[in-house]
């Protein structure tokens, strides 16, 4: 009998590959594939670590949210490993992020291409998991082979009046126009609002 050996890259694509059934394996599979420390230990009382806000808005325990933490708190960051994950793991999900302010939609998908742009991040060692899940990503948008898509949108009211997608994030609330809020609430199938 031939003995396989599969390269440290191999195995990590092989992993890559399998979906988090519960909280643990999400935490480990972003720990460990996406090489990003989460915080999942609540430290407040009456707060949520980001971790938890990840793993609920993954594995679909809530549907709509409105997340409130300190500038530099990671939810940019955090809302672009839940693109990532929602993208790869549930074919077909259509993720539009709409940024109050454009340069942080921008900002969120900078991130997110990191584990999906080959081309403009081929040195990290992240995005050649993925490289065979994309058929192209733009400035504004990826598409996923099994039919998911991500793409950033501006917060204006003429931008958020036509999508539908599955799920729906607008960043910088609080700098948002209340009749493009209004309007954005009537986009998604899911809600994520942040402050």
């Amino acid at each position: 009998m031939k003995k396989v050996t599969l390269s440290k890259i191999e195995i990590k694509k092989k992993l890559a590959r399998e979906k988090p059934r519960n909280d643990k394996e999400l935490y480990n599979y972003i720990r460990n594939i996406l090489n990003f420390r989460i915080p999942a230990k609540t430290v407040i009382p009456g707060h949520t670590s980001p971790f938890k806000f990840i793993s609920d808005l993954f594995f679909e325990r809530v549907t709509d949210c409105v997340v409130l933490a300190n500038r530099k708190g990671g939810k940019t960051r955090a809302l672009s490993i839940l693109h990532h994950l929602n993208s790869l793991f549930k074919p077909g999900c259509w993720t539009t992020s709409v940024g109050a302010i454009d340069k942080q939609a921008k900002r969120c998908y900078d991130y997110f291409q990191e584990y999906v742009d080959y081309e403009r991040h081929s040195n990290n060692n992240i995005t050649i998991l993925y490289k065979e899940d994309i058929i192209r990503t733009i400035k504004s948008e990826t598409v996923y082979r099994n039919g998911s898509k991500v793409e950033i949108l501006p917060g204006t009211l003429s931008q958020v009046s036509g999508p539908h997608p599955q799920k729906a994030i607008l960043d910088e609330v609080e700098k948002t126009s209340w009749d493009v809020l209004q309007q954005f609430i009537g986009m998604p199938h899911v809600l994520i609002e942040l402050i």
